[in-house]
């Protein structure tokens, strides 16, 4: 517990700043920063089923068909009820099966 009682100043602190700077942008007529959720519209709430969906026979980017092609991968059908919240279960920072941001960011942005 005291570990996060540390943590709460500085998100205030950051929380802050951010603040800041937003009005400070808005008051100068400068443009905000393009901040999913926060300064422009979230075009996908609800993450990864967003996007990873069936679109037809033949497209089928739904999750479980997606890693049934990643060699290793176990079988997600039964274990991720809510992505990506069941992912993180294994794929925390630092664990051995690798981070989720870090696989994520692999796949969608190179």
């Amino acid at each position: 517990m005291k570990k996060n009682q540390k943590l709460i100043p500085v998100l205030v602190m950051l929380a802050a700043i951010f603040a800041i700077t937003l009005t400070a942008q808005v008051l100068l007529g400068k443009d905000l920063p393009s901040l999913s959720g926060l300064t422009v519209k979230d075009e996908h709430p609800n993450g990864c089923v967003d996007c990873h969906v069936k679109v037809s026979a033949d497209q089928d980017y739904r999750l479980n068909v997606e890693l049934a092609h990643v060699e290793k991968h176990p079988p997600i059908d039964k274990m991720v009820k809510k992505a990506p919240d069941d992912c993180l279960k294994c794929h925390k920072e630092g664990s051995k099966a690798g981070a989720l941001s870090i696989i994520v960011h692999k796949y969608h942005f190179s």
